[in-house]
């Protein structure tokens, strides 16, 4: 991993078999990012995804072996339990030239990732929520 400090945020390279959730939490934390906004694109194998089914509260998971194009990164860095967060979603087409997405349990790097991380001034902070049964936003720390 290669990440680049800039004014408002990070750039941040991921190489080959490098795992994409965990070496972005591991940024968030090394730099001290609290709130930030994530986009990116790339290339990724051996990926797990998920889909939340609110009235059950649970997450419907499922694993793609085979190579994807990261056609779209969106998500976030806040903070659970006083500690950076990251939550993200992914876009993948694939072989056949269709797309899959979902929240992005972890996936290893293809070819490559190329990521911004852009700071905010403020840290959004996850509380668990009982109604959804996940961990959301519920205020922020200043």
């Amino acid at each position: 991993m290669q990440v680049y400090k800039e004014a408002r945020g990070l750039i941040i390279c991921l190489s080959r078999g490098e795992r994409i959730v965990e070496m972005l939490t591991h940024a968030a934390r090394e730099q001290g990012v609290k709130g930030a906004s994530i986009g990116g694109i790339g290339a990724l194998s051996k990926v797990e995804l998920g889909y939340y089914i609110v009235f059950e509260k649970r997450y419907e998971r499922t694993l793609l072996d085979d190579d994807h194009e990261l056609l779209s990164l969106v998500g976030n860095v806040s903070l659970k339990d006083g500690v950076p967060f990251v939550h993200v979603h992914a876009n993948l087409g694939g072989r056949d030239f269709r797309s899959v997405g979902g929240h992005l349990f972890e996936a290893t790097v293809g070819a490559s990732a190329e990521i911004r991380m852009e700071r905010w001034s403020t840290a959004p902070v996850r509380m668990p929520d009982a109604a959804v049964g996940l961990s959301v936003w519920n205020g922020c720390e200043w």
